[in-house]
Order: C-alpha cells, then sequence, then structure tokens
C-alpha cells in the first residue's frame, strides 16, 4: 500500500462538484498534561513513535514495559533521549511520581493488570491514535470494522488522489500516526484504527467514519463481545453535524448504536443510501425524496479492472460512502477502481495447479472472515482451518459451508478444537502444520475445484504474522507443477 500520494501533482476538485471535508483536528486545543510526565507503556512500534512525537513536542516522558527487554535499560544512550527513565514488570508508587498521562500501545489488553493498576492510580490512559490526533492538522478519513479494514483504506486514499488530494494512509496499516504526523502534511489522513486502538480515545473525531463490518473478534484481548463492539463504536463517539459516518445497513447491533448520533448517517448495503446489486452490477444512490439513482455501473467497468470487483463489493460501497459524503461524482470512484490493485492474502488467488484453483486468504483471522470469503466462492472448496485459537466459535461456519465444502482441512494449534465443533457437520481432515495441510488439501481437490486457505485463526502458533503464513502457503503451492 502507498503511504501518501504525490502532492507536487495534485489538483483541487471543482468545488461545484465536490466539497473538502472538515473540520480540520486542530480547534481542541493542545494535549493536555499539565507540568506532569507522560508514561508511554510498550516499547514496539507504536510507544516509540509516540515517544518521538512527544519529543518533537518538548513534553517530558518515561517508557513502561512489562516485560524486562534486554538493551533498553540504556534506551536514552542508544537513542539520545537524555533523562528518559525506563520501567519494567513492577508497578509501584515511586515509580509513578510525576506522571499525569498514560500513552498505551495497542498491544497492551486493556485487562492487564499493569495498565489497570494504572488506571487505579488516577492516572488517565490514552491510546497512540488519540496522542497523534492531538497534534494532527487536517481532516481525518478513520475506518474501522472487524473485516475489509485495509481494502477500504487502500481505495479511500486512491478516491482522495483522483478527487486531486494529497493523503496519507496510516495507522494500523503498520505505520504508526505518530510518526506520520511528525513526517507529512497532507491534505487529509487515511487511519485504519483497530478495536485496540479505539479502546482508549478520549477526543478523537474524525471527519469521517467509516465502519465496514462487525462480527465477533479478539475476545482473547477485550474479553467479551460487548467490550470489543464498544471499542469499535468509539468512532462514532465524538461525532458532530458536521461529520460522517458509513457503516452496514445490515448490521443491527451498529445501526441501533448510531440512532442518538448526530454525524450525518451513510448506510451501505440492502435499503441504505448506497447499495450495490451483484446481480446487475448497478451502484445505486438515494437522492432527495428518496429515490434511488445509477452512481456507478460495475459491469460496465468490469473488463477494465485488473480483478473480480464481487469480492471488493462491501469496500467499494463504503468508499462510494466517501465519495457521497464529499459530494463527488460516480467517475471519480471509476478511476479509483481502475488503479486499484488488491492487496496480499486477501482472497488472492494464486493461480491454478492441475486444475485446482489455490485461493491465499492467510489476513483471515476470524470466523466470520472465512465466512464472508467463503461466501464468494462458486465451486466446490477445500477449506484449510487452523492456528491459534481466538476464543470464537467454528460452528458459526456451518451455515455458510453447507453446500460449498467438500473437505475441511484442520492443522495447527486448533485443529482439535475444529474438529470437535465442526466434525458432526462436515468431512475433516487432520494434519500437523501447514506444508502438511496443504498436502492434505491437494489431495482432496479435483480439477475444477479450489483450495481456500481461510484459516479463521490468528498465526502465532507457527508464524509471527498473518503475512510471513501466507508467504509460506504461496511458495508451497508456486513449488507444484502447473
Amino acid at each position: 500500500m502507498s503511504r501518501s500520494t504525490d502532492s507536487r501533482a495534485r489538483r483541487r476538485p471543482d468545488s461545484k462538484t465536490s466539497r473538502r471535508l472538515g473540520p480540520a483536528p486542530g480547534s481542541r486545543g493542545p494535549l493536555e498534561i499539565g507540568r506532569g510526565r507522560v508514561l508511554v507503556y510498550g516499547l514496539g512500534r507504536s510507544g516509540l513513535a509516540a515517544a518521538h512525537l512527544l519529543t518533537h513536542h518538548g513534553v517530558r516522558f518515561g517508557f513502561y514495559d512489562d516485560q524486562e527487554i534486554p538493551g533498553y535499560r540504556n534506551l536514552s544512550d542508544r537513542i539520545r533521549w537524555p533523562e528518559v527513565q525506563v520501567h519494567f514488570q513492577t508497578v509501584s508508587q515511586e515509580m509513578l511520581l510525576g506522571y499525569e498521562l498514560v500513552v498505551v500501545s495497542p498491544g497492551v489488553p486493556a485487562h492487564t493488570p499493569a495498565l489497570l493498576a494504572l488506571e487505579g492510580a488516577g492516572l488517565k490512559v490514552i491510546s497512540e491514535i488519540e496522542l497523534a490526533f492531538a497534534f494532527a492538522s487536517a481532516p481525518i478519513v478513520a475506518v474501522t470494522g472487524t473485516n475489509g479494514k485495509t481494502t477500504t483504506v487502500t481505495m479511500a486514499q486512491l478516491l482522495l488522489a483522483k478527487a486531486g488530494f494529497a493523503s496519507v494512509a496510516t495507522g494500523n496499516i503498520g505505520y504508526p500516526f505518530s510518526l506520520a504526523v511528525q513526517e507529512s502534511t497532507p491534505d487529509y489522513w487515511v487511519v485504519e484504527v483497530s478495536s485496540f486502538q479505539l479502546h482508549h480515545i478520549d477526543r478523537f473525531a474524525p471527519a469521517v467514519a467509516i465502519i465496514t463490518s462487525f462480527a465477533p473478534n479478539h475476545l482473547d484481548w477485550h474479553g467479551d463481545e460487548e467490550s470489543y463492539f464498544r471499542a469499535k463504536m468509539n468512532i462514532a463517539a465524538n461525532l458532530t453535524q458536521d461529520r460522517s459516518v458509513v457503516y452496514p445497513s445490515t448490521c443491527g447491533q451498529v445501526r441501533r448504536a448510531l440512532v442518538s448520533c448526530p454525524a450525518l448517517k451513510i448506510p451501505f448495503g440492502p435499503r441504505g443510501a448506497l447499495t450495490l446489486s451483484p446481480e446487475r452490477g448497478i451502484l445505486t444512490r438515494r437522492v432527495a425524496g428518496g429515490r434511488a439513482v445509477p452512481y456507478l455501473d460495475l459491469k460496465r467497468l468490469g473488463p477494465a479492472l485488473s480483478y473480480d470487483w464481487r469480492l471488493v463489493s462491501e469496500s467499494i460501497q463504503a468508499v462510494a460512502g466517501l465519495a457521497a459524503a464529499m459530494d463527488l461524482p460516480g467517475s471519480t470512484i471509476e478511476e479509483m477502481l481502475v488503479a486499484f490493485t488488491p492487496l496480499k492474502h486477501r482472497i488472492e488467488v494464486i493461480g491454478v495447479r492441475e486444475g485446482v484453483t489455490y485461493v491465499n486468504d492467510s489476513k483471515s483471522t476470524s470466523v466470520d472472515a472465512t465466512i464472508y470469503a467463503l461466501k464468494k466462492q462458486h465451486v466446490p472448496v477445500v477449506l484449510m482451518l487452523g492456528g491459534r485459537d481466538k476464543g470464537l466459535a467454528f460452528t458459526d461456519l456451518v451455515p455458510a459451508a453447507r453446500g460449498r465444502v467438500k473437505a475441511v482441512v484442520a492443522f495447527g494449534e486448533a485443529r482439535e478444537k475444529i474438529a470437535r465443533e465442526i466434525g458432526q457437520e462436515l468431512p475433516i481432515h487432520l494434519a500437523r502444520d501447514l506444508p502438511e495441510a496443504v498436502d492434505r488439501a491437494r489431495h482432496l481437490a479435483g480439477p475444477g475445484e479450489l483450495v481456500l486457505f481461510s484459516p479463521a485463526c490468528a498465526s502465532f502458533d507457527q508464524f509471527k504474522n498473518y503475512e510471513e503464513r501466507g508467504e509460506s502457503f504461496r511458495r508451497i503451492v508456486n513449488s507444484f507443477q502447473r
């Protein structure tokens, strides 16, 4: 994904056909920390980015992590931060002296004992996203959801580029917002925000909030579904009348939570402000009086696309919501879609081997994401599931799998649980690791069929992240005879 668009080549849209989103965040005043220091909790990428931002603005801070990290005792010498204290493991009253605010990294669960102790001592806790928001000077398009976030962020950034605006994609894509606000001054920020980052916000208020989807996930981090949902909906907690929220019309839970939200509501999906018919390929937009008018003809556009638009139809509708908020014409969305390139590890067709199509959906770390991928398939599927269990119910897969899934290959730590939960409903085969699982799937699938690698689990039992897992799958498949 491109982090930014070239500001030297940008053009300003005609004010008659589009409008600049606003207001910018800058009206809410400086970060309120009095004379105290900020404690940065977490020494990972987000924590260090937050520290650099605080340094840039002359704010005193210290570090805390609940695990000893070799070499970090001398952090101030190594990265030239004088007088920076580094605390490990135990939260004590002596350690807390002089601190007023905690900036917590997204990898720290809300129920971590040390974080609860800091809150119990009266320190205010905010996320790294909230810290960056305090120093951001351009309007924000924020994207959250259980599935489809990064694809939607990529499309939103491209849409802004085609509309003539410079933008930077940041946040939960591996580029911390705290670092981005030091390095760029775009017209817009496009920020992917996870439930972890939204859990500890205070005044974070994007110009446009986009909610792509909602289904239970990350219960190991949040503790329960209600906590996860509340965190996700924090994206709209501070929206005012001059802002917009785009969301799926089919999700009653989200719809009900937004009833009292004063922002302009732009639902997409059946009976929404924007509706895409998969059969006709027509995206319609409701105008004054409730009349639906054509906004985009995807069937006509199809031959110009390098991908099947039906695989990303939800993201197309969500980004059309952003276009509607900006009063952009459908032609701008068309330009974006022609320029868009599908992302790796997201229902990505690797190729056909011995008549079998192999699809890499390693980004699927939840049951709902796998259900989404299954519903996009129209030939018999050998489904590969497994990895580290996140506390989700694999039984939820069964309705979508019926009539689609020929067999399931379960691998990794979660294989026994998967077999227990769905083995009575679907033919299931067990494998210890990914290479064995791919080999089993290869022998189960026949010509004209499809192997869908959509694990519905975290990757951390055997890989450092879903990208490494997906690349491993790709290498194995590419070793097969074409």
